[in-house]
Formats: C-alpha cells, sequence, structure tokens
C-alpha cells in the first residue's frame, strides 16, 4: 500500500493493470483492512466504474469474508453490470459458503432477468451453489 500512497502523493495515475495485480495482493492475503483501503483508492481514482476492476473488487471483498461489501460495490454501478461482476458476486456467495450459497439461485434469477446470459463460471457457481445449500428446493 505504501506504493499507492507514494504514487498518489506525486499525482503519478495508477493503470487498471496496476490496481488489479494489487487487488489480487489483498485477495491472497485476505485483510480486510487492506481491502478497504485499496478500494478507497480504486473510487478516488474513478476507476471504480470499470467493469473489469469492479468485477475484481466484489471478488476482493468476498475473499476477505466481506460478502455485504461485495454485494454493495456490485449494486453501486447499476449501468454497467456484465458477465464478469454478475460472476463475480456469484463467487463471493460461494466462497462465503453457510447461508450464502441459497443466495447464489436468486442472484442468477437477477441476472437473466437483467439480460445477461450465463458463461460457463456462472454455471459453475449455480451447481457449487445448489451443492453446497442442498439445492433447497429451487433448482426444479
Amino acid at each position: 500500500m505504501s506504493l499507492l500512497d507514494y504514487l498518489g502523493t506525486r499525482h503519478i495515475p495508477v493503470t487498471t493493470t496496476a490496481y488489479s495485480n494489487l487487488i489480487s495482493a489483498v485477495i491472497r492475503a485476505k485483510s480486510e483492512s487492506t481491502a478497504n483501503r485499496v478500494a478507497d483508492h480504486v473510487r478516488r481514482s474513478g476507476m471504480d466504474k470499470n467493469e473489469f476492476l469492479r468485477a475484481k473488487l466484489v471478488t476482493m471483498f468476498a475473499s476477505c469474508g466481506m460478502v455485504d461489501e461485495a454485494k454493495r460495490v456490485f449494486e453501486d454501478c447499476r449501468d454497467h453490470r456484465g458477465v464478469y461482476s454478475w460472476n463475480a458476486l456469484l463467487r463471493g456467495n460461494v466462497v462465503a459458503g453457510g447461508r450464502r450459497y441459497e443466495n447464489v439461485v436468486g442472484e442468477v434469477e437477477r441476472m437473466r432477468e437483467s439480460g445477461v446470459e450465463l458463461n460457463e463460471c456462472s454455471v459453475s457457481c449455480l451447481i457449487k451453489g445448489l451443492a453446497g445449500g442442498k439445492g433447497k428446493g429451487k433448482g426444479k
């Protein structure tokens, strides 16, 4: 993080690739405090509208156990949701497990209603959600 702080104080722009790599490092570290700092930096830079970075932020928060924050990031950008963002939200629910498994089916229904087609990743998350949540009778 000190590198981002350094670049910020010198007004040196951070690229999408740099943010992506930083987010990947936070995902591996599973650090809530660092996740919040990185997300704040991305928002201040205005790059949170980039679907790829937004999907990475959703994955980052979910991986850090912050599924509600992941959903908030997803919900904040209603106009720019593609399959990557939806899949990040689905994966977040699968990673969180427990009561979140049953959310996967509901999110897939919302995804389809919004006109976004499922891809292989979406279907994989749906299957994992149904298996993890024992289906709850929703797969019929």
